[in-house]
Protein backbone atom coordinates (compact mmCIF):
# COMPACT_ATOMS: atom_id res chain seq x y z
CA UNK A 1 0.00 0.00 0.00
CA UNK A 2 1.46 3.31 -1.14
CA UNK A 3 1.91 5.99 1.58
CA UNK A 4 -0.38 9.37 1.26
CA UNK A 5 3.59 11.36 0.34
CA UNK A 6 3.91 8.30 -2.63
CA UNK A 7 0.35 8.49 -4.09
CA UNK A 8 -0.08 12.29 -4.03
CA UNK A 9 2.01 14.99 -5.29
CA UNK A 10 2.54 17.43 -2.95
CA UNK A 11 1.43 20.98 -4.11
CA UNK A 12 4.46 23.70 -3.80
CA UNK A 13 3.66 27.24 -2.91
CA UNK A 14 6.03 28.65 -6.13
CA UNK A 15 5.62 28.24 -9.81
CA UNK A 16 8.82 26.40 -10.65
CA UNK A 17 8.73 27.59 -13.86
CA UNK A 18 8.87 31.69 -12.58
CA UNK A 19 11.12 30.11 -10.21
CA UNK A 20 13.78 28.79 -13.02
CA UNK A 21 13.22 32.12 -15.07
CA UNK A 22 13.55 34.35 -12.23
CA UNK A 23 17.15 32.27 -11.46
CA UNK A 24 18.25 32.83 -14.96
CA UNK A 25 17.70 36.47 -14.89
CA UNK A 26 19.28 37.28 -11.66
CA UNK A 27 22.33 34.35 -12.52
CA UNK A 28 22.98 36.99 -15.33
CA UNK A 29 22.75 40.19 -13.73
CA UNK A 30 24.98 38.61 -11.05
CA UNK A 31 27.52 37.15 -13.48
CA UNK A 32 27.95 40.28 -15.41
CA UNK A 33 28.54 42.24 -12.16
CA UNK A 34 31.04 40.06 -10.73
CA UNK A 35 29.31 38.26 -7.63
CA UNK A 36 30.72 35.02 -8.25
CA UNK A 37 29.57 33.30 -4.53
CA UNK A 38 25.67 34.80 -5.62
CA UNK A 39 26.22 32.83 -9.31
CA UNK A 40 27.78 29.57 -7.64
CA UNK A 41 24.55 29.55 -5.26
CA UNK A 42 22.01 30.75 -7.86
CA UNK A 43 23.20 28.36 -10.48
CA UNK A 44 23.75 25.15 -8.16
CA UNK A 45 19.65 25.76 -7.57
CA UNK A 46 19.17 26.13 -11.63
CA UNK A 47 21.17 22.37 -12.02
CA UNK A 48 18.91 20.86 -9.13
CA UNK A 49 15.59 22.65 -10.43
CA UNK A 50 16.03 21.31 -13.85
CA UNK A 51 17.91 17.92 -12.79
CA UNK A 52 14.66 17.61 -11.26
CA UNK A 53 12.50 17.96 -14.29
CA UNK A 54 14.27 16.37 -17.01
CA UNK A 55 11.95 13.89 -18.05
CA UNK A 56 9.32 16.58 -17.63
CA UNK A 57 10.32 19.52 -19.44
CA UNK A 58 10.29 19.69 -23.29
CA UNK A 59 12.44 21.71 -26.15
CA UNK A 60 10.67 24.88 -25.56
CA UNK A 61 12.72 25.37 -22.44
CA UNK A 62 15.62 25.71 -24.28
CA UNK A 63 17.64 28.57 -25.12
CA UNK A 64 14.81 30.61 -25.73
CA UNK A 65 14.03 31.10 -22.21
CA UNK A 66 17.90 33.05 -21.57
CA UNK A 67 16.78 36.53 -20.53
CA UNK A 68 18.24 39.43 -22.32
CA UNK A 69 22.00 40.64 -21.16
CA UNK A 70 22.09 43.25 -18.69
CA UNK A 71 24.68 44.97 -20.97
CA UNK A 72 22.44 45.26 -23.70
CA UNK A 73 21.83 49.30 -23.26
CA UNK A 74 25.55 49.95 -21.92
CA UNK A 75 26.44 53.04 -23.99
CA UNK A 76 29.14 52.03 -26.72
CA UNK A 77 31.76 54.24 -25.53
CA UNK A 78 31.73 52.63 -22.64
CA UNK A 79 31.57 49.48 -23.35
CA UNK A 80 35.35 48.59 -24.00
CA UNK A 81 36.22 50.38 -20.60
CA UNK A 82 33.65 48.11 -18.79
CA UNK A 83 34.55 45.04 -20.57
CA UNK A 84 38.18 45.29 -19.42
CA UNK A 85 37.34 46.84 -16.00
CA UNK A 86 35.24 43.66 -15.54
CA UNK A 87 38.25 41.44 -16.05
CA UNK A 88 40.30 43.66 -13.33
CA UNK A 89 37.40 42.35 -11.37
CA UNK A 90 37.49 38.62 -12.38
CA UNK A 91 41.46 38.91 -11.79
CA UNK A 92 40.43 40.81 -8.22
CA UNK A 93 42.61 43.59 -9.42
CA UNK A 94 40.11 45.71 -7.35
CA UNK A 95 41.89 49.31 -7.00
CA UNK A 96 42.72 48.94 -11.16
CA UNK A 97 39.11 47.83 -11.61
CA UNK A 98 37.91 51.23 -10.29
CA UNK A 99 40.24 53.04 -11.60
CA UNK A 100 39.87 52.02 -14.76
CA UNK A 101 36.12 53.56 -14.17
CA UNK A 102 36.62 56.54 -12.78
CA UNK A 103 36.51 58.15 -15.73
CA UNK A 104 33.23 57.98 -16.26
CA UNK A 105 32.04 58.18 -12.58
CA UNK A 106 33.95 61.27 -11.67
CA UNK A 107 32.44 63.72 -14.05
CA UNK A 108 28.50 62.57 -12.74
CA UNK A 109 30.19 62.96 -9.26
CA UNK A 110 31.27 66.73 -9.62
CA UNK A 111 27.92 67.48 -11.52
CA UNK A 112 26.29 66.41 -8.54
CA UNK A 113 28.43 68.73 -6.15
CA UNK A 114 27.33 71.50 -7.93
CA UNK A 115 28.91 72.13 -11.23
CA UNK A 116 25.86 71.65 -13.62
CA UNK A 117 27.97 72.08 -17.21
CA UNK A 118 29.15 68.35 -16.34
CA UNK A 119 27.34 64.90 -18.02
CA UNK A 120 25.25 62.98 -15.62
CA UNK A 121 25.21 60.04 -17.72
CA UNK A 122 26.48 57.02 -15.23
CA UNK A 123 25.18 53.67 -16.38
CA UNK A 124 24.29 52.27 -13.11
CA UNK A 125 26.19 48.84 -14.09
CA UNK A 126 29.07 51.12 -14.08
CA UNK A 127 28.57 52.60 -10.93
CA UNK A 128 28.50 48.66 -9.45
CA UNK A 129 31.33 48.04 -10.39
CA UNK A 130 33.30 51.01 -9.44
CA UNK A 131 31.77 51.72 -5.99
CA UNK A 132 31.99 47.61 -5.83
CA UNK A 133 35.39 47.47 -6.40
CA UNK A 134 36.41 50.27 -4.56
CA UNK A 135 35.06 48.37 -1.39
CA UNK A 136 36.49 45.31 -2.23
CA UNK A 137 39.93 47.05 -2.39
CA UNK A 138 39.56 48.62 0.57
CA UNK A 139 38.83 44.98 2.07
CA UNK A 140 41.82 43.22 0.71
CA UNK A 141 44.31 46.34 1.84
CA UNK A 142 42.78 45.44 5.18
CA UNK A 143 43.67 41.56 4.69
CA UNK A 144 47.23 42.79 3.48
CA UNK A 145 47.97 45.22 6.21
CA UNK A 146 47.09 42.59 8.47
CA UNK A 147 49.72 40.25 7.35
CA UNK A 148 52.28 43.10 7.17
CA UNK A 149 51.58 44.65 10.62
CA UNK A 150 52.35 41.17 11.94
CA UNK A 151 56.02 41.58 10.65
CA UNK A 152 56.49 45.34 12.16
CA UNK A 153 54.09 44.76 15.49
CA UNK A 154 55.28 41.50 16.28
CA UNK A 155 57.68 42.15 19.31
CA UNK A 156 55.10 44.86 20.59
CA UNK A 157 52.71 43.44 22.83
CA UNK A 158 50.53 46.81 22.93
CA UNK A 159 49.42 47.16 19.51
CA UNK A 160 47.53 44.84 17.55
CA UNK A 161 48.34 44.76 13.65
CA UNK A 162 44.21 43.85 13.46
CA UNK A 163 43.18 47.37 15.20
CA UNK A 164 45.53 49.16 13.15
CA UNK A 165 44.64 47.55 9.69
CA UNK A 166 41.15 48.14 10.85
CA UNK A 167 41.60 51.88 11.39
CA UNK A 168 42.79 51.99 7.90
CA UNK A 169 40.27 50.57 6.37
CA UNK A 170 37.63 52.44 8.43
CA UNK A 171 38.95 55.78 7.18
CA UNK A 172 39.05 54.43 3.16
CA UNK A 173 35.58 53.09 3.65
CA UNK A 174 34.77 56.92 5.69
CA UNK A 175 35.86 58.26 2.07
CA UNK A 176 34.00 56.06 0.20
CA UNK A 177 30.38 56.25 2.20
CA UNK A 178 30.92 60.61 1.60
CA UNK A 179 30.84 59.63 -2.31
CA UNK A 180 28.15 57.18 -1.54
CA UNK A 181 25.73 60.15 -0.15
CA UNK A 182 27.11 62.41 -2.86
CA UNK A 183 25.39 60.29 -4.83
CA UNK A 184 22.38 59.53 -3.02
CA UNK A 185 21.78 63.05 -2.26
CA UNK A 186 22.35 66.77 -3.10
CA UNK A 187 20.93 68.63 -0.38
CA UNK A 188 22.11 68.50 3.37
CA UNK A 189 18.48 67.61 4.39
CA UNK A 190 18.56 64.08 2.57
CA UNK A 191 21.93 63.75 3.78
CA UNK A 192 20.52 63.58 7.06
CA UNK A 193 17.99 61.37 6.36
CA UNK A 194 19.63 58.73 4.49
CA UNK A 195 16.45 56.51 3.99
CA UNK A 196 14.76 59.37 2.07
CA UNK A 197 16.86 58.89 -0.60
CA UNK A 198 16.59 58.87 -4.71
CA UNK A 199 18.82 56.06 -5.42
CA UNK A 200 16.51 53.10 -7.01
CA UNK A 201 19.53 50.70 -8.59
CA UNK A 202 19.37 47.38 -6.33
CA UNK A 203 22.45 46.29 -7.14
CA UNK A 204 24.14 49.59 -5.87
CA UNK A 205 21.82 49.98 -2.66
CA UNK A 206 23.11 46.35 -1.87
CA UNK A 207 26.90 48.19 -2.01
CA UNK A 208 25.46 50.67 -0.03
CA UNK A 209 24.73 48.49 2.76
CA UNK A 210 27.72 46.62 2.80
CA UNK A 211 29.82 50.05 3.23
CA UNK A 212 27.82 51.23 6.06
CA UNK A 213 27.53 47.43 7.28
CA UNK A 214 31.56 47.74 7.67
CA UNK A 215 31.53 50.90 9.29
CA UNK A 216 28.96 49.63 12.20
CA UNK A 217 26.47 51.67 11.07
CA UNK A 218 23.79 48.44 11.32
CA UNK A 219 20.62 50.24 11.23
CA UNK A 220 21.42 52.17 8.00
CA UNK A 221 22.93 48.99 6.43
CA UNK A 222 19.45 47.44 6.82
CA UNK A 223 17.36 49.99 5.43
CA UNK A 224 19.86 49.74 2.41
CA UNK A 225 19.55 45.71 2.30
CA UNK A 226 15.77 45.85 2.45
CA UNK A 227 15.18 48.82 0.11
CA UNK A 228 17.36 46.49 -2.43
CA UNK A 229 15.25 44.04 -1.72
CA UNK A 230 12.01 45.36 -2.60
CA UNK A 231 13.82 47.04 -5.82
CA UNK A 232 14.93 43.23 -6.95
CA UNK A 233 13.50 40.51 -5.02
CA UNK A 234 15.24 37.90 -5.98
CA UNK A 235 18.54 39.63 -4.92
CA UNK A 236 20.06 36.72 -2.74
CA UNK A 237 23.52 38.61 -1.51
CA UNK A 238 20.89 41.36 0.18
CA UNK A 239 19.18 38.62 1.88
CA UNK A 240 21.87 36.85 2.82
CA UNK A 241 23.46 39.57 4.53
CA UNK A 242 20.07 40.96 5.93
CA UNK A 243 19.62 37.29 7.63
CA UNK A 244 22.50 38.17 9.36
CA UNK A 245 21.57 40.91 10.75
CA UNK A 246 17.94 39.91 12.19
CA UNK A 247 18.23 39.50 16.17
CA UNK A 248 15.13 37.46 16.68
CA UNK A 249 11.15 37.25 15.23
CA UNK A 250 9.89 40.48 16.23
CA UNK A 251 12.97 42.20 14.42
CA UNK A 252 11.96 40.19 11.77
CA UNK A 253 8.37 41.21 11.57
CA UNK A 254 9.10 45.07 11.77
CA UNK A 255 10.98 44.92 8.39
CA UNK A 256 9.10 45.98 5.55
CA UNK A 257 10.01 42.87 3.27
CA UNK A 258 7.92 41.69 0.35
CA UNK A 259 5.75 38.48 1.54
CA UNK A 260 6.47 34.85 -0.07
CA UNK A 261 3.95 35.02 -2.06
CA UNK A 262 5.38 38.10 -3.71
CA UNK A 263 8.85 36.89 -3.15
CA UNK A 264 9.43 33.26 -3.27
CA UNK A 265 13.26 33.56 -2.22
CA UNK A 266 11.75 34.66 1.06
CA UNK A 267 11.57 31.00 2.04
CA UNK A 268 14.92 30.68 2.19
CA UNK A 269 15.91 33.70 4.01
CA UNK A 270 13.11 33.21 6.76
CA UNK A 271 15.13 29.54 6.67
CA UNK A 272 18.18 30.69 7.27
CA UNK A 273 17.54 33.35 9.88
CA UNK A 274 15.91 30.47 11.72
CA UNK A 275 19.28 28.55 11.58
CA UNK A 276 21.60 31.33 12.59
CA UNK A 277 18.90 31.81 15.65
CA UNK A 278 18.94 28.34 16.64
CA UNK A 279 22.49 27.97 16.25
CA UNK A 280 22.77 31.37 18.41
CA UNK A 281 20.51 29.89 21.23
CA UNK A 282 22.31 26.32 21.13
CA UNK A 283 25.84 28.53 21.39
CA UNK A 284 24.46 30.41 24.42
CA UNK A 285 23.33 27.33 26.06
CA UNK A 286 27.06 25.29 25.40
CA UNK A 287 28.77 28.35 26.77
CA UNK A 288 26.45 29.23 30.40
CA UNK A 289 26.22 25.22 30.37
CA UNK A 290 28.72 24.19 33.76
CA UNK A 291 32.30 23.07 32.49
CA UNK A 292 31.60 19.41 34.30
CA UNK A 293 27.98 19.00 33.41
CA UNK A 294 29.41 19.49 29.42
CA UNK A 295 32.24 16.80 30.10
CA UNK A 296 29.55 14.33 32.63
CA UNK A 297 26.90 14.25 29.33
CA UNK A 298 30.01 12.27 27.25
CA UNK A 299 29.89 9.80 29.35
Amino acid sequence: MKSSIESEEVALPIDLQNVRSDLLRAFFDCQVRGLTQSCKWLGDLLSALDESRTKSVDSSHNGSSLPPSPMADLPSKQLSGFLFARSLLDGREYHHCAQTLKHFVCPVLRSWKGDSSLNTNCHPLIYFVYIYSSYMACEKRRANDEVELRRVFEKDGSTKPSQVARAHCVKELSALRSEVESRMSTTKQDLEKVDGVGETDPFVLYVFGLIYLRLSMESTAIGMFVRAINAYPCLWPAWYELSQLVKDKEHLNCLRLPSTSQAWMRHFFEVKVSVLQMESVGFQSAVSCPYDHKIASHF
